[in-house]
């Protein structure tokens, strides 16, 4: 919770490849129903990366909180 600002910095890398992904997975010659099909098949391949890449963010983050001084655990 401490650490969702951060997560403001990181948006427009999350957005530019996200556009990239797009880009690159998704078959526009199908349809329109296919586009959809597509984008969920997307999101379902791509979504534990986008996890573990978040969770390996935090905890890097977290431990750059708390050497830095700001946790207030090591402010003790």
């Amino acid at each position: 919770m401490l650490f969702f600002h951060l997560l403001v910095f990181f948006l427009p890398f999350i957005i530019f490849f996200f556009i990239i992904i797009l880009l690159l997975e998704i078959d526009v010659t199908i349809g329109p129903k296919s586009l959809i099909i597509s984008i969920h098949r997307m999101i379902c391949k791509h979504l534990p990366g986008i996890f573990i890449l978040l969770i390996f963010i935090l905890y890097e983050l977290a431990w750059a909180e708390y050497h830095a001084g700001h946790y207030p655990i090591a402010m003790v």
